[in-house]
C-alpha cells in the first residue's frame, strides 16, 4: 500500500511539474485551453492525476477554470503584469527590509551564494534567476512573507521567456552583478541603497516585459485559438 501512494505522489509531482515547465516555458500558450481528457491522453494516465496538477496550477495563478469547458493557461494582459509587479516590488523591498534587520552575515553570505553564477547556469537563465530571488524573500525569516514573495515570483517565468524572446538579450552576467550589488548593500545594513536598487531591478524588469507584450500585441482578454493537442504520448515514469 506505501508503495502504490508513493507511486500516486511521484506520478501527480510529475505531471505538474511537466505542465508548470510547458507554461513557463511557453510551450503552452498563454490563453492555450487545457481539458483533462486530452491530457490524459497526452499522458497515457487517468484524469485524477491531471485533476491534481490543474488545481495546484491553478492556485499558483499560471491556469483558470473556463465553466463547462475546464481550463485554460492564464492569459498575459499587461495590467495583470503590472499588479504582478507592483506586488513584487512591495515584498522584495519588504524582505530586504526585514533582512537587514533581522538575518546575520551567515544569512547574507547564503544570499551571496545564490547570486552566484554557477557552470550550469549559462543554459538555465530562469533557473538562476529564480533561484537568486526566492533566496532573497528566505533571507528574511518571515515565513508568510517569503511565502508570499515566492508566489508571486513563480508567476514570473513566463514573462520573462516572452521578453527576452522579443527584445535584446540580457547577459546573464549583468544579472549577476545587478544581483551581488543587493546583496553587498544588504549586508553593509544599507536599507536605503538596498530599497533603490530592488525599486530599479524590478523596474527594468517591468518596462522589458510592457514592450515585449506591446510589441507582441498582446491582448489576451480574447484567448487566441486553440492549438491542436501535441503528441506526446510517452508514458509517465
Amino acid at each position: 500500500m506505501f508503495d502504490v501512494t508513493r507511486e500516486q505522489k511521484l506520478l501527480r509531482h510529475e505531471i505538474y511539474r511537466r505542465l508548470h515547465h510547458d507554461i513557463v516555458t511557453c510551450a503552452l500558450l498563454p490563453g492555450q485551453e487545457l481539458r483533462e481528457n486530452e491530457l490524459a491522453d497526452q499522458f497515457s494516465i487517468s484524469k485524477s492525476p491531471i485533476r491534481d496538477a490543474l488545481l495546484k496550477l491553478e492556485f499558483e495563478g499560471l491556469v483558470e477554470v473556463l465553466p463547462r469547458r475546464g481550463y485554460r493557461v492564464r492569459p498575459l494582459v499587461w495590467e495583470d503584469a503590472e499588479e504582478l509587479y507592483d506586488m513584487r516590488d512591495l515584498l522584495e523591498r519588504e524582505c530586504a527590509r526585514v533582512a537587514i534587520a533581522r538575518a546575520g552575515d551567515a544569512d547574507f553570505e547564503a544570499l551571496r551564494l545564490a547570486a552566484r553564477i554557477r557552470p550550469s547556469d549559462a543554459a538555465d537563465f530562469l533557473g538562476y534567476n529564480r533561484r537568486f530571488h526566492i533566496a532573497l524573500a528566505r533571507t528574511s525569516g518571515r515565513k508568510q512573507l517569503a511565502e508570499a514573495s515566492i508566489r508571486v515570483i513563480s508567476q514570473f517565468d513566463r514573462m520573462i521567456v516572452l521578453s527576452l524572446s522579443q527584445l535584446r538579450i540580457v547577459r546573464i552576467k549583468d544579472l549577476e552583478k545587478g544581483h551581488m550589488a543587493m546583496v553587498d548593500a544588504l549586508q553593509q545594513r544599507d536599507a536605503a541603497l538596498a530599497d533603490e536598487l530592488i525599486r530599479s531591478h524590478v523596474h527594468r524588469s517591468k518596462e522589458r516585459v510592457r514592450e515585449a507584450l506591446s510589441k507582441m500585441e498582446v491582448s489576451m482578454l480574447a484567448a487566441p485559438p486553440r492549438l491542436p493537442a501535441r503528441q506526446r504520448k510517452a508514458a509517465v515514469r
